[in-house]
């Protein structure tokens, strides 16, 4: 696979980027979890690497082509978060997918904005993330970067605040865990506020990180408030925070699959398996909630049963993944709006069909 190397131009690509990582820190194994992760009661303990799920034996929903033995297409695939919404991924790798379709996938957890740089550098092929981190660099930089396949085309985000906080009243001048501006984290703070009736200067935004790190922070009593995701959101609740408002239904492309588009031909012997393999990850999770809970514990690193049942019927009934993989037109618009009012006013100069290339999802097996 071919890299940028160069210094100067890997620095000028990663500049596009909302807060892009040192390239020396791009890449993460995903295989090695986190050494601490809340409990359900708020304290942090350590936890055990957990061992990978055995992989059924019964076949996944949808016929496998022949493959030739070790002649399998190979990609670097990464994921954005350990939260519910990248479970399409893992859970097509629990499934044996990638074997069963042929292509060998090497799955890497590559946090936030960081995957961005990364994709430019080609350091990885694919990457499962929200895509507003995706489009500045499209609209700065031309990096051309689009979706391929959905996974979530609604939010799993949401404002959650302490149990004093009662009303949005009470939520004025409180600090509110939230990400960098722009991100989808920062738009369902904003977007949260302004249904309550406040604005952003009513609070204090705070930039902490993901949904993990924002979880940790308000049971730590360092922010009265903030933006989380199952199942974070339900640990959360077990510790008496409650939601503020309701933005589930609304159209938004939180979680899709991304790819150069310069580099789509190129990939394409490894791209269909991957699809294929993707979507038997959303109908093996909707088919077999014990394996899904299983593999949600083994890469979020929570063990709480109730809360991991809690996370499956969220991504069920509330906010389920998108079978069909096809992305949210209306969603990518949202994020298009946002963006255009708030950090990159060119952003109203795009479509949002211009950030959309589904030409291998015809291609998927019946």
């Amino acid at each position: 696979m071919q890299r940028i190397h160069s210094r100067r131009q890997f620095l000028r690509f990663a500049s596009f980027t909302l807060g892009a990582a040192c390239a020396g820190s791009l890449v993460q194994a995903c295989a090695s979890p986190p050494p601490a992760a809340p409990t359900a009661t708020g304290a942090l303990t350590s936890v055990p690497a957990a061992q990978p799920q055995p992989v059924p034996t019964a076949a996944p929903p949808t016929a496998a082509p022949a493959v030739r033995a070790g002649a399998l297409p190979k990609l670097v695939a990464s994921y954005g978060a350990k939260g519910g919404g990248n479970a399409p991924l893992w859970m097509a790798k629990a499934i044996g997918g990638f074997e069963k379709y042929g292509v060998s996938v090497d799955m890497q957890f590559i946090e936030g904005s960081a995957s961005v740089p990364a994709m430019i550098a080609n350091d990885i092929d694919v990457q499962e993330n929200g895509f507003s981190l995706i489009i500045p660099a499209d609209v700065n930089g031309n990096q051309n970067m689009v979706i391929i396949a959905s996974a979530l085309n609604h939010p799993a985000l949401a404002l959650y605040a302490a149990p004093e906080i009662a009303s949005a009243e009470q939520l004025k001048g409180k600090v509110i865990g939230s990400d960098k501006a722009g991100t989808l984290t920062d738009y369902i703070a904003r977007h949260s506020l302004s249904l309550l009736g406040l604005k952003p200067e009513d609070v204090e935004l705070r930039v902490i990180g993901s949904a993990p790190d924002i979880a940790t922070a308000m049971l730590s009593g360092r922010v009265q408030a903030g933006i989380v995701s199952p199942p974070q959101s339900f640990q959360l609740e077990s510790e008496g925070y409650h939601l503020m408002g309701d933005v589930f239904g609304q159209p938004y492309q939180s979680q899709a699959l991304v790819a150069k588009r310069s580099r789509l031909d190129e990939l394409a012997p490894a791209l269909r398996p991957l699809l294929a393999a993707f979507r038997d990850g959303i109908l093996a999770r909707n088919s077999q909630p014990q394996l899904a809970m299983d593999v949600l514990g083994q890469y979020t690193q929570v063990g709480d049963p109730e809360i991991l049942r809690k996370t499956y019927d969220f991504f069920t009934r509330v906010a389920p993944f998108e079978p069909s993989l096809q992305p949210t037109i209306l969603g990518i618009k949202a994020i298009l709006d946002f963006l255009a009012a708030t950090t990159l006013p060119a952003a109203a100069q795009f479509t949002p069909e211009q950030f959309v290339d589904t030409r291998f999802l015809a291609q998927l097996p019946n």
